[in-house]
């Protein structure tokens, strides 16, 4: 049997030297993620987590296009209704998050989407330990990042994506 140069390959069959590109990841999903407390303190901090929440790659933020106003007045009514009549009326991948202080540095996550009901109710609500979130042990930073990524998530999957 002949012995054919690398280089005669490549004349005849440039594409058997080319590299084939590993297959990658899809993209993570765009979400809509609005945290509301009555406590501007508690949204502050809640939206600081989701932010990095985000990092861990399961999902990317959208520019906001839920608008706060209309959010703070159903949410003052405590009307689940018209926190998912919000998220229906703007479409795509939205999930409200009603955020409740439950101690010192923990807050209770209540994460709506705009389905009429939850797609996983115990997902969806989920208790975020901050000074472990942002300042624990990897392991335990771990933990409360999936379950605010699972509220949110699982709120997103009511838009039917």
């Amino acid at each position: 049997m002949p012995i054919v140069s690398r280089s005669l390959l490549a004349l005849f069959f440039p594409s058997m030297l080319m590299v084939t590109p590993a297959f990658a990841a899809p993209p993570p999903p765009r979400i809509d993620v609005i945290a509301y407390s009555a406590d501007l303190g508690e949204e502050g901090l809640a939206e600081a987590y989701v932010t990095l929440a985000a990092y861990s790659g399961a999902f990317e933020r959208a520019a906001p296009g839920t608008d706060r106003s209309k959010v703070r007045a159903c949410a003052a009514s405590n009307s689940e209704a018209c926190i998912r009549a919000i998220l229906t009326a703007r479409g795509g991948a939205a999930v409200i998050i009603v955020v409740q202080e439950a101690g010192v540095g923990i807050q209770k996550w209540t994460c709506f989407g705009s389905g009429g009901t939850p797609v996983d109710a115990a997902k969806q609500t989920a208790t975020i330990n901050l000074q472990v979130a942002f300042f624990g042990e990897r392991q335990a930073k771990f933990q409360q990042s999936l379950f605010a990524t699972a509220c949110i998530m699982s709120a997103a999957a009511e838009s039917g994506w």
